[in-house]
């Protein structure tokens, strides 16, 4: 009888054990070429960046395999909408998105600064309220997310705006003065500006800058990694308190003072 039990227990403990232990092999990571974020073609695995490195230490630390895609960034939030696809980042958190993703708690931070022409005929821009860039045309990237102050600026037409597909497109646009701004993460166009030499000193940031991104991880929530949600979040918090993400921002630009604000 006694040995009933324990074979019982035992066998409960088993049937007790998580799901996601024996389902979750291996997680696909997919994104569209963003550096310093992603580094890479469409078509093709992600062949360096902030978001593959940090993405591969985190799960590294949970025993998982790790593959990557890069697609176009309307097709990679589709597969993470039907669950083909685990996860991404960087993201912002938004009600938009939030119907199909569970986010992590923030990984790093990035400023989102307001860019113009170092050598502006005008002379340097400055602004304190949106209401202050009403004479100038901005330039904003189709598919990001861009700060709230200005998504409602532009829809009460406030603003007049000069679309954009990507921030290099944004950054020429800007050299030729088909625009007077260009809203851009400050790590985005660094990252640019250092793989165009010729573009160094010829744009600057004002002193303002108009948002502060908190970037998480976005796990599909058709994933059966949203069960270790708990578990990652660990892994993101011992990472921060060790330094391993510090270490992998100071390699883009010396990036790391954003990892330990919340």
């Amino acid at each position: 009888m006694k040995k009933s039990i324990i074979l019982m227990v035992f066998l409960v403990m088993i049937l007790c054990q998580p799901v996601y232990s024996q389902e979750i092999r291996q997680v696909t990571f997919v994104s569209d070429p963003w550096p310093p974020f992603t580094i890479g073609k469409e078509g093709g695995q992600v062949q360096g960046g902030i978001s593959i490195e940090l993405c591969r230490a985190i799960f590294s630390r949970l025993d998982l395999k790790f593959t990557s895609q890069l697609f176009p960034w309307k097709r990679t939030l589709m597969y993470l909408k039907t669950g083909e696809a685990d996860l991404t980042f960087p993201l912002i958190r938004n009600k938009e998105r939030s119907p199909y993703l569970a986010f992590t708690d923030v990984v790093m931070n990035d400023k989102s600064r307001v860019w113009f022409l170092t050598e502006r005929s005008g002379g340097p821009i400055e602004w304190e309220t949106v209401v202050d860039l009403k004479p100038y045309t901005i330039g904003i990237v189709s598919g990001y997310t861009h700060d709230e102050i200005f998504v409602q600026a532009i829809k009460k037409r406030i603003l007049k705006t000069e679309r954009c597909l990507s921030y290099e497109e944004g950054i020429r646009k800007l050299l030729h003065s088909r625009m007077d701004i260009l809203l851009g993460n400050e790590s985005v166009i660094y990252s640019l500006i250092k793989s165009h030499p010729e573009w160094k000193g010829k744009i600057k940031f004002t002193p303002k800058f108009s948002g502060q991104h908190a970037y998480r991880i976005g796990i599909s929530k058709k994933s059966p990694l949203v069960a270790l949600l708990p578990d990652i979040n660990r892994v993101i918090l011992e990472m921060k308190n060790d330094g391993t993400i510090d270490e992998i921002l100071n390699r883009y630009q010396g990036l790391s003072p954003r990892s330990d604000l919340n």
